[in-house]
């Protein structure tokens, strides 16, 4: 697996005989949703009501998260951008980011209750809605985002859009564990690295993957990624490396400052929830480097550093009044309970305020971060 922490998943089998622990509540919680997957349809991306601008069901289409009908004109163009509020109709039926999630999810659910249980109806599901989405020629994706988060009235396709496809680290790390398996064969392996390469090579030479590229924060970030667990994935570990050094001077050395702030997550209209959604894009580097030899965990620029601002973001969320957060916003979800895992893991940073630690354990225990970042050296 490139993403998952292969030890957590095992420190969560040997949390099978402890019933009330959290490894153990989300593993049923798991097994829960594997087995109503089972019966589930498959996900497709030609299943939306909307037809895109090619003509296409198989090509992605997005709509823009945060822009609304125009209140000032009879047919609601152009959209207008409200920062922080979602549009419902983004997350219809009638595109197809939902949809994307839900496959990827689901593939991953699957994959791991086999993990764990050994049950081949798991692992054959798994590997259908693989073949669904990516493989089969009426119903698999092109692997391209020209329609994604699209705004009515300004841009049929942006390429904000690459944050969509954030969730695929699941879909590669599913077939990566099918495949130690011997429960995905050799064609349908090579043709999932073929859709990856030729992605990320749309990603690379496409002006909307440009786009994204030169973002100066989360979205910049996950370009990145992407890009690194892509490359990873089809066997290029040098594109990896040369993407991962870029990520330290491009983007280390412009969202972090040397108190541990990021600037450009601070001025959205949730701060807190953007500071913790990028740092975990670094981890996720972090992570990958790890496999590819480059050690992004530890580098610095000019006194910035991913410790640094992972140091800044654990004080926060213990602060009783905190300085750069003064709404608070609601930050005990399933997000913040991967941050602070992911902090403890990697650096031994800790939340110093049980009561907080222990809330997010019980909010999100069902989540399946508790089973692939693991509960920290201290649990």
């Amino acid at each position: 697996m490139l993403t998952i922490d292969p030890g957590a998943l095992e420190n969560a089998r040997k949390a099978l005989d402890r019933p009330e622990s959290a490894e153990n509540i989300a593993i049923c919680a798991l097994l829960a949703r594997a087995k109503k997957a089972l019966g589930a349809p498959l996900e497709t991306v030609t299943a939306k009501s909307f037809l895109p601008p090619s003509g296409d069901r198989r090509d992605y289409m997005s709509l823009g998260s945060y822009w609304w009908p125009n209140p000032d004109t009879a047919d609601g163009l152009p959209y207008v951008r409200r920062d922080g509020a979602r549009n419902p109709a983004s997350l219809s039926e009638d595109v197809d980011e939902s949809r994307l999630t839900r496959m990827a999810n689901t593939v991953l659910d699957l994959a791991l209750a086999f993990h764990f249980t050994a049950n081949s109806d798991f692992s054959a599901k798994a590997v259908d809605f693989l073949r669904a989405w990516f493989l089969e020629e009426k119903t698999r994706m092109n692997p391209n985002l020209r329609f994604g988060q699209s705004v009515p009235g300004v841009a049929e396709g942006r390429g904000l859009g690459l944050i969509d496809t954030r969730c695929l680290w699941r879909v590669i790390d599913s077939a990566l564990m099918l495949e130690a398996c011997g429960l995905l064969d050799r064609r349908d392996m090579e043709g999932l690295r073929d859709w990856f390469h030729a992605f990320r090579r749309w990603m690379h030479t496409h002006p909307l993957g440009h786009d994204e590229y030169i973002w100066h924060n989360n979205h910049g970030t996950y370009f990145d990624v992407q890009s690194v667990n892509y490359a990873l994935f089809t066997g290029d570990t040098a594109s990896a490396r040369e993407m991962l050094y870029d990520a330290v001077h491009r983007r280390m050395a412009s969202q972090i400052l040397r108190d541990g702030t990021q600037p450009a997550e601070l001025e959205r209209t949730r701060p807190f929830h953007y500071s913790i959604f990028n740092l975990i894009g670094h981890f996720r580097l972090a992570r990958y480097g790890e496999i590819a030899g480059f050690d992004y965990l530890n580098a610095t620029q000019d006194g910035r550093s991913l410790r640094g601002a992972t140091e800044f973001m654990i004080g926060q969320i213990a602060a009783p009044e905190a300085r750069f957060f003064p709404a608070r916003e609601d930050f005990l979800n399933e997000l913040t309970l991967r941050f602070v895992l992911q902090a403890e893991n990697l650096f031994g940073l800790r939340v110093q305020d049980n009561m907080v630690l222990a809330e997010l354990l019980a909010g999100n225990a069902r989540e399946i971060t508790c089973l692939a970042f693991g509960q920290g050296p201290a649990h």
